[in-house]
């Protein structure tokens, strides 16, 4: 994200969304390159469920993945995931 938090995104911490499937590789990466990893309560907003594989599968057809997406983008709550702890 390259920003230290959901409030450096000039969105407001309450539109900032994300997810996180459990083997997704791209969580190697976070807090390295990428600045830190957004998906801790830390940097605020808020983790969605992910029920999908790798860092392609979050636009799976039918998942949860795919549908909690689309509930952020219309505007409404997604179902919340517990936020991963910043010491992962």
């Amino acid at each position: 994200m390259t920003v230290g938090s959901a409030s450096d995104l000039h969105v407001g911490s309450d539109h900032f969304y994300t997810g996180l499937a459990d083997d997704d590789k791209i969580k190697l990466a976070q807090g390295l390159t990428l600045g830190p990893d957004p998906n801790t309560g830390a940097f605020g907003g808020t983790r969605f469920v992910t029920d999908t594989h790798g860092h392609s599968g979050y636009w799976d057809d039918h998942s949860k993945s795919l549908a909690n997406q689309g509930r952020s983008i219309a505007g409404q709550e997604p179902d919340k995931a517990i936020p991963t702890p910043i010491n992962m």
